[in-house]
């Protein structure tokens, strides 16, 4: 229990702690009220000792293997644990668990290491919208498991200032004082290693939270009371909004270019691609050099809006979010592919000869990425019995394709209908106008 600094006032009186302020390193110190929109709060990674090693690992009795892992271990980045079982078989990989999350579905990769003879997985704690921190991990091999080990997750601090008034000061054992999260209405308590706290000389105290991530959003304040009920006093809440680095989304994909975002010629952008944001932040986003207007969707989700085009196709896009605590802007960029609808496909039947190659083509013109031809004759798809030519025009970037049909022509075939269906990713099939054949 720590004592007061609350400024004990009649019920008539104002009844609030000096204000909770967010304090800076190297900050001046103030001691009328502060404005709270004025605040702002620094975060920062302080690397330890223990940054470049192992983590440290108990191993019980029981326990069929060792587990450990790399550090440093930081929010929202890939944590490498390290298995070594006690018998080693390269060809049985081990099963990650988490005490507290059923780890189904999660981004999780293992791999064998023969030469050390130890195993490598690879969690991804920022998928899954999971806080992994001080939770328990362990792995099962072989029918057995392995020791527990925490996971520590290490981030940057924010600290927070609150300043007494002078009677509070006079009178500081009247009163106890509670640092408080309003966000989740539960108290903060100094037992838990997340949290630290000291007293400048000024008569600032200051909190410090260790290992911020987006969790630790949120409203605090400090509560206090003279053990009386009903007495408790609340200083105004702060909020603290926790920025990571943005991601950028696409709706649709390519096999062109695994790693771009897509796009659609001539239409809105924001309707293809988003970019997500944490802290209630809103980004900057651009095409190119170019700086676009920006909608917010939902859920920290911002859209662009911008109408792509053909000479849009693979700059960067890029997503960008700053505010007044970071001294520089965390950006994200991706390339943006930008499709474009061919011209429809244009079928042509000469007059066949029977057992002659039929020379029957359907040509696909100008599109991003290319098109995939089918030909018909009849009931019959004749695809299997046709070559395919695709060239790509370097200059405009977009794709011609051919099919020809070079088996040889029947005779039954003669009055049949032939159709070419044109297909291509992102846009609605088409198929031509049917021909009929004469075949001599």
């Amino acid at each position: 229990v720590y004592r007061s600094t609350c400024l004990k006032r009649s019920v008539s009186q104002v009844r609030s702690c000096r204000k909770i302020g967010i304090g800076f390193p190297n900050r001046k110190h103030y001691n009328e009220r502060l404005n709270p929109r004025s605040l702002h709060y620094m975060i920062k990674h302080r690397p330890g000792l223990s940054d470049y090693g192992f983590s440290p690992s108990r191993k019980s009795e029981t326990a069929c293997g060792n587990l450990t892992y790399l550090e440093p271990a930081l929010q929202l980045r890939n944590v490498t644990f390290v298995f070594e079982p006690d018998n080693y078989q390269s060809d049985i990989l081990p099963i990650l668990k988490n005490e507290q999350y059923n780890m189904g579905g999660q981004r999780v990769s293992v791999s064998a290491d023969p030469t050390r003879s130890v195993y490598l997985i690879v969690l991804n704690t920022y998928v899954g919208g999971r806080n992994y921190a001080s939770t328990y991990f362990s792995v099962t091999h072989n029918k057995c498991s392995s020791d527990r080990v925490r996971l520590d997750l290490r981030g940057g601090y924010v600290e927070l200032g609150y300043f007494p008034a002078l009677s509070v000061i006079n009178n500081y054992h009247l009163y106890v004082r509670q640092w408080y999260n309003a966000t989740s209405s539960s108290d903060m308590h100094l037992s838990d290693g997340r949290f630290s706290e000291r007293k400048d000389p000024n008569w600032e105290f200051v909190l410090t939270i260790h290992n911020v991530n987006r969790w630790t959003s949120g409203n605090y304040s400090v509560r206090c009371t003279d053990d009386r009920p009903g007495r408790n006093k609340f200083t105004q809440p702060v909020e603290i909004n926790v920025i990571g680095k943005p991601s950028l989304h696409s709706y649709n994909h390519t096999s062109e270019c695994d790693d771009c975002l897509v796009g659609i010629n001539g239409q809105d952008l924001g309707s293809h691609i988003y970019c997500h944001t944490t802290g209630g932040t809103v980004p900057t986003i651009y095409v190119g050099d170019r700086k676009v207007t920006v909608h917010f969707v939902s859920n920290d989700t911002y859209r662009p809006s911008y109408v792509a085009s053909k000479d849009d196709h693979m700059k960067v896009v890029t997503c960008s979010v700053f505010n007044a605590a970071m001294e520089t802007p965390l950006n994200t960029s991706s390339k943006l592919y930008v499709a474009v609808k061919p011209d429809n496909a244009v079928l042509a039947v000469p007059t066949l000869k029977e057992g002659e190659p039929a020379g029957i083509t359907c040509s696909s013109m100008g599109g991003r990425p290319p098109s995939t031809l089918t030909l018909m004759i009849g009931t019959m798809n004749v695809t299997a019995n046709i070559s395919t030519t695709t060239i790509l025009n370097e200059e405009f970037g977009s794709y011609t394709t051919q099919i020809v049909l070079e088996a040889a022509a029947k005779r039954e075939w003669q009055t049949r209908e032939v159709i070419c269906f044109q297909r291509t990713p992102l846009f609605s099939s088409y198929k031509t106008e049917k021909e009929i054949i004469d075949c001599k």
